[in-house]
């Protein structure tokens, strides 16, 4: 099953995945009664944490370059396939291993916010 598509681009399947959903609140005021009001920007804007072990840097620029854009069109699992329109922030790109042949493995990771 895939978890995730990026513009379209299907990855390997993730080593890790972890989908929030949280509301984006604005002004928040109270009144002389003690009542709170938050106005509420937008409600359940995705979070997506993503991760990957072991890719070679084929798959790490294939991943990478879905990332660059400005916005990404995200497809994601959580109990069915969701979509959002996300940006990709927080990424980080680790060297995992350099074999005898001199191929190399990463370790990726990356927020996707809608």
């Amino acid at each position: 099953m895939d978890l995730i598509k990026l513009n379209g681009y299907t990855p390997p399947s993730p080593s890790t995945f972890e989908v929030n959903f949280a509301d984006v609140n604005g002004e928040k005021t109270q009144v002389e009664d003690g009542t709170t009001f938050i106005e509420q920007v937008r409600a359940d804007v995705p979070k997506i944490k993503v991760g990957w072990t072991n890719l070679t840097q084929e798959e790490v620029e294939a991943i990478t370059s879905e990332c660059a854009q400005a916005i990404v069109n995200v497809n994601f699992y959580y109990g069915t396939m969701l979509s959002a329109k996300c940006t990709c922030s927080d990424r980080s790109l680790k060297l995992k291993a350099i074999d005898n042949n001199n191929v190399t493995y990463w370790n990726l990771s990356f927020t996707l916010e809608g």
